[in-house]
């Protein structure tokens, strides 16, 4: 009776183990599973963000650079010839009062 008790419990407690290490195997894989997900995830999300900031900056830089060259580009050329002599006189004006003054 003892000796048909302790080879139940032995099959009993090996039983166990085969199940627990199935078990922790399958626990395993579903964890190595959902962290691929994440990843995937998180690179999709990655991409995502990346691409906005980098549309953010061009637009961004785009108006910087459109003010600039607004900035730069010459105003005579939008004037015609009556506006431009009208300008031309007051640009002498200032630099004869500037010569005159010593104001340079």
């Amino acid at each position: 009776v003892l000796f048909k008790r302790a080879s139940i419990k032995v099959q009993s407690v090996m039983r166990m183990r085969i199940c627990r290490t199935r078990y922790l195997a399958r626990m395993k894989a579903i964890l190595r599973i959902q962290t691929a997900v994440r990843a995937v995830r998180c690179r999709k999300q990655y991409r995502i963000m990346h691409k906005a900031l980098i549309t953010i900056q061009r637009v961004a830089l785009g108006r910087v650079a459109r003010l600039l060259a607004r900035k730069l580009r010459n105003p005579y050329n939008r004037m015609n010839y009556p506006q431009l002599t009208l300008a031309m006189r007051a640009a002498q004006e200032q630099l004869i009062t500037c010569f005159a003054d010593q104001d340079f």
